[in-house]
């Protein structure tokens, strides 16, 4: 659905002071908007704090743009800006960013909700569930705490290319994380079709409670177990996994 960019700048109350404001200061970064703001753009999605939509850029072409809600409690997408370049190049390239919005690469992929349907083999599906727990070791390497890996429907996109993306760096921090724990979880235990895969692979049993515990306390070393773990309890059968 569209709606005229004025309407969305000063979401969910229309403000019209507020509105031409960012207004202005997006197209001063190169956005390709009407100066009256009636240009119409698909919205992307809707958060507590901010609104994403579809724009063009005048050197990047299309990209995402996200302005803060008029409601917003929090102040500034400056915070969200310095995590995101940190966690390059698994976020969104920033090419633009202030208080109150922030433009970037806009990733044309599909979120893992609607990309685990078309899988069904279990080997297909163990391996993406790797890749994705590779992708929240490296934010903690790069100490980019997400925060909010365990639902990742809302926050994995997958390329054409099957390169994996994080979005949405809201609730993100600047400090050694727990991103890969979070994915585990996420992924392997609460996945219904993943864990059919996986009968016998259990957050609190023994061995992988033993090895989360190892690598929150700091031994990277344990990422290495964890994979020769889920290769061994999920990939010893031929299963093909149905739903």
């Amino acid at each position: 659905m569209e709606y005229r960019l004025l309407e969305v700048l000063s979401f969910p109350k229309f403000n019209e002071e507020v509105a031409f404001k960012r207004l202005k200061s997006l197209r001063d970064v190169g956005l390709e908007v009407d100066e009256r703001g009636a240009t119409e753009v698909k919205l992307l999605g809707k958060g507590h704090s901010s609104v994403v939509f579809l724009s063009k850029h005048k050197e990047f072409g299309i990209v995402a743009v996200k302005v803060l809600r008029t409601d917003s409690k929090r102040d500034s997408l400056k915070q969200e800006c310095k995590a995101m370049k940190q966690a390059q190049p698994i976020a969104p390239k920033i090419y633009s960013c202030g208080d109150e919005y922030v433009v970037m690469e806009f990733i044309n992929g599909v979120n893992l909700e609607e990309y685990l349907k078309t899988l069904s083999a279990c080997d297909e599906l163990i391996l993406l569930g790797l890749k994705i727990l590779a992708v929240g070791k490296y934010l903690d390497d790069v100490g980019v705490d997400h925060h909010e890996l365990s639902v990742l429907k809302d926050h994995v996109l997958i390329e054409a290319s099957g390169r994996i993306r994080i979005v949405d760096f809201e609730s993100s921090s600047l400090k050694p994380g727990r991103n890969l724990c979070r994915v585990f979880s996420g992924y392997f235990i609460r996945i219904p079709k993943v864990k059919l895969c996986c009968p016998s692979l259990s957050a609190e049993e023994g061995s992988t409670r033993e090895l989360l515990k190892s690598y929150k306390g700091g031994n990277k070393e344990a990422y290495l177990e964890l994979v020769k773990l889920i290769l061994d309890k999920c990939l010893s059968s031929s299963c093909v996994c149905r739903g």
